[in-house]
């Protein structure tokens, strides 16, 4: 799904976009957050983990986009 369309249809400002890839036995997770207007990706953030591990690559690909998510929006002024 197009992540500008996305974005419109649900009227949100921003999406984030996730993959999970499997190579051989680990899990590489791909994070990204994406400006709805633009398309343009603002922020993204690659882990790889033990596929037997993904549910702890969930928990630090959401710690790290929280963390990157607060020093955009103070450095935005939006808060």
């Amino acid at each position: 799904i197009e992540p500008v369309g996305l974005a419109r249809d649900l009227g949100v400002r921003f999406v984030v976009t996730c993959r999970l890839l499997g190579v051989g036995p680990d899990a590489r997770l791909g994070v990204h957050l994406i400006d709805g207007a633009t398309g343009t990706q603002l922020w993204s953030d690659e882990a790889t983990f033990a596929a037997t591990a993904w549910g702890v690559a969930g928990r630090v690909a959401v710690a790290r986009l929280a963390r990157a998510l607060q020093f955009e929006i103070i450095e935005s002024g939006v808060a």
